[in-house]
This record gives structure tokens, sequence and C-alpha cells, in this order.
């Protein structure tokens, strides 16, 4: 990237890159403060802007799920759970769950099925072998009579929905982490979750995962 402004005054520290000195170090006089400023200025705005270029991505929970209010979404509940749903040989995973209600719901005090979401988070040590135990759970369940399961793109993002037997889930692989949002007794799932969820867990699956062969553990 070229830079719109040179300095050579005394260097300074900006995304891991240093300016070298030229000449020896003395305070700089009144308008070389004003200069020092506007490439600092400048400097700091190129910063923003190439953050937002990488995606600007929020980092995972540092208990798995997210302990907040999403949007129309009151966070009410949070739980870690025993059991996982994907397992991996000699890789522990350990499963985060939040549980979120409408807030329009919470406001005339009457709660139905379609008024609840969850999250579950399942935060495996590393991440080995995590992609081909989930893609064969997907399969499996699309074998399985009662389930639909298909993928969906997601703003760029791919994600695999699982409906069946009164529940809608969608699900994805991120890293050393498998997440699922959605509930029983829905037929859809609420974009607003899953997208603050994509966020924070950026999908790794590829499109056509569920034909893709499958990598040996």
């Amino acid at each position: 990237m070229k830079e719109a402004t040179h300095y050579n005054g005394p260097k300074i520290r900006v995304n891991g890159a240093t300016r070298a000195y030229h000449g020896a170090m003395k305070f700089p006089s009144p308008g070389m403060t004003r200069g020092l400023r506007s490439w600092v200025a400048f400097a700091l705005a190129a910063a923003v802007m190439l953050s937002v270029a990488c995606g600007g991505a929020q980092s995972p929970p540092s208990r798995g799920v997210i302990e907040s209010d999403l949007g129309g979404w009151r966070f009410r509940r949070f739980q870690k759970l025993l059991d996982t749903e994907v397992w991996v040989k000699g890789n522990r995973g350990v499963a985060f769950a939040a549980t979120y209600v409408r807030g329009s719901a919470l406001r005339r005090g009457r709660l139905g099925d379609a008024d609840v979401v969850s999250a579950v988070v399942t935060r495996f040590k590393e991440p080995r072998a995590i992609e081909p135990a989930f893609v064969a759970l997907m399969r499996r369940l699309a074998r399985e009579s009662g389930y639909s399961v298909k993928e969906r793109e997601i703003d760029d993002a791919w994600v695999i929905e699982v409906r069946g037997f009164g529940e809608a889930w969608t699900w994805w692989t991120a890293g050393r982490h498998v997440v699922k949002v959605g509930g029983k007794g829905r037929e859809q799932v609420p974009e607003a979750v899953v997208e603050a969820y994509l966020d924070r867990y950026a999908s790794a699956l590829a499109a056509q995962a569920l034909d893709a062969p499958l990598l040996a553990p």
C-alpha cells in the first residue's frame, strides 16, 4: 500500500511497522507537531480501513456462547453441557449453551416454542479431525427418515440446515468449534442470531461439503 504522506521526523510504530529516524532525536517544532498529528491521524484511519477490509469479526466468547442480547432476542440462560453431539477420537470437546427469548414475548408475558431459540457451541481441545466427524454426522442425519439436511449460503458463509421431528437447527464448523443455532418447535432459525454467531465463529465449511470426500482423521 502506497503512503500518501512522507514524514522524516522521529520514528513511530503503527501496525507493527517502525519508521526510521532521520537525524538526531529532538523535540519537533510546532509546525512539525501539526505534521506529525496529521500523519498519525492518516495512519490510524488506514489501520481502521484495513481492519474492516479483513472482516473485523469479533473473537469467540471465553465461555463459548454470547451472553448478551442479540437484537430483539434477550439472553436468558447459560449452561455447560456434559455431552457433545460431535465426537472426535482423541480430541475432547466441551459444549456450552445459551438460551434467548424474543423480547416482545417477554413483554406480553407469554412464551411459545417460536419465542425461544438456543445456541450450542462445542469447543474441542484442538482443531483436528473435527470437520470429517461433523460431516459424517450430517450425512447420517440425511439418511434417517424424517430429517431434511441441506446446505445454504449466508453472506458468503456456508452452513447446513437440519429440519425434522419438530426441530430446526443451523450448523457449521469454525476452527476448533462446532456451532448450532435453533431449537424445538421451530420451522425457521432466526437470522439475527445465526449472523451474530457467524461474526464470532466464521464458518470453515466449503460449498458442497456434504458431497465432498471425507479426509482421514
